[in-house]
Order: C-alpha cells, then structure tokens, then sequence
C-alpha cells in the first residue's frame, strides 16, 4: 500500500478548526458546521432523559402499573425522536419537539 492510499483512509475528528492567515490576523473557522445542531439535539434528548429519571425516582408511593405507564409513554416519545432525528431542524421539527417534553 502507498503512502496516499493510506493518508485517504484516516479518518479526522469533526471538531477540528482551521486557521486561515492574511493581514497579520489570524481566524479560526469551523471545519464541520453541523457540529452545533448536533450538540443542541443531543443535549434536548439528554435533557428529557435526565427529566424522566428524576420524575421516576422522586415518585414516593409510585405502583408497578403508575411506573409502566411511565416507561411506555418514555418508549413512545423515544421513537417519534428516533423517526424525526433525520430532519429535526426540518419538516419534522415539530416531532421532535413533541418527544422532548
């Protein structure tokens, strides 16, 4: 195998910044835009597990049935997101939205 054949299979971390000189300055741009929404998606879904949990384990008295209920509408909202997740910032931003309590 050949060096360039090599280097074409290395695969780069998607934050990388890249810095561009002119005029005695120097600025630094993204390399991957996406990276943003990325983090704000993550972090709506992270939110709302963090939100669930905390509901479940504060409950005093909560029954098996009470508890059930709970995780199938949990179940639910996690699949409207995982059908929604591809255009999230798209048509579908509003099942997203409605997953994410």
């Amino acid at each position: 195998m050949t060096d360039s054949f090599q280097a074409s299979r290395v695969r780069r971390w998607p934050l990388r910044y890249s810095a561009t000189a002119g005029a005695g300055q120097t600025s630094y741009h993204r390399a991957t835009p996406g990276t943003e929404v990325f983090l704000a998606l993550f972090a709506s879904v992270w939110w709302s597990w963090v939100n669930l949990t905390y509901t479940v384990n504060v409950q005093i008295g909560l029954t098996r049935r009470a508890l059930a209920a709970y995780m199938f509408a949990a179940m639910a909202a996690t699949g409207a997101i995982a059908v929604a997740a591809p255009q999230a910032i798209g048509e579908r931003a509003w099942l997203f939205a409605l997953g994410t309590p």
